[in-house]
């Protein structure tokens, strides 16, 4: 493997793992709101939140294998 592809992989990996903190965060919230019984507010951090970083985690994850091969 090149060096720049580790180079692409390791940013990657970092993008990866921004992602990953913000769905860790969006989940404490979505628990957040459904100990305070907002169902309303966690639905919407589901579908605006957890969806989409869950989707771009997934995405990022087939880019980085991608650059490995």
């Amino acid at each position: 493997m090149q060096n720049k592809n580790w180079v692409k992989i390791l940013q990657l990996i970092g993008e990866q793992d921004r992602k990953i903190n913000q769905h860790t965060d969006a989940f404490l919230q979505r628990a957040d709101a459904l100990n305070h019984g907002d169902t309303e507010q966690a639905e919407y951090i589901d579908k605006m939140l957890l969806e989409p970083i869950a989707k771009q985690i997934e995405y990022l994850s087939e880019r980085i294998l991608k650059y490995a091969k």
